[in-house]
């Protein structure tokens, strides 16, 4: 129950419907976000005061190869939504690394349109 509570903040947070406050009570009552949650957390730039930029530049540093999902799960341990350990799962940075595909599959839809 806790989690599903959890898990509807990082849901509305990333369409822009919380406060950043509520994220902060997230990550003090224990959520881990997910892959999918990680990276829309970095996209809408709550994990700008760790390293990552949001929107726009996050695109063009993954477009230029100069971010990483690796930067992105790292950056997620350093702000506190993910734990320490999960540097070490491949399974977990993998599925990082399929949403940030989802950048340049999204530029090439938009500019095929």
């Amino acid at each position: 129950m806790k989690r599903d509570w959890l898990a509807g903040i990082i849901i509305a947070l990333s369409i822009g419907v919380i406060p950043t406050v509520n994220i902060s009570a997230a990550r003090a009552e224990g959520f881990e976000a997910s892959p999918f949650q990680l990276f829309n957390l970095a996209y809408e730039g709550y994990l700008e005061e760790v390293g990552i930029p949001s929107r726009a530049r996050l695109e063009r540093l993954y477009n230029y190869h100069d971010i990483f999902a690796e930067d992105i799960v790292a950056a997620g341990v350093e702000a506190g939504y993910i734990p320490d350990t999960t540097l070490e799962d491949g399974r977990y940075i993998n599925a990082v690394r399929l949403q940030m595909q989802s950048l340049r599959d999204r530029d090439r839809f938009h500019r095929w349109r």
